[in-house]
């Protein structure tokens, strides 16, 4: 159950780093 997890922080970084782009 972790596939969600990782996915998820994978999402929020993506969000987090397009941010700052």
């Amino acid at each position: 159950m972790s596939d969600w997890i990782e996915n998820s922080c994978y999402y929020f970084l993506s969000i987090r780093y397009n941010k700052f782009a």
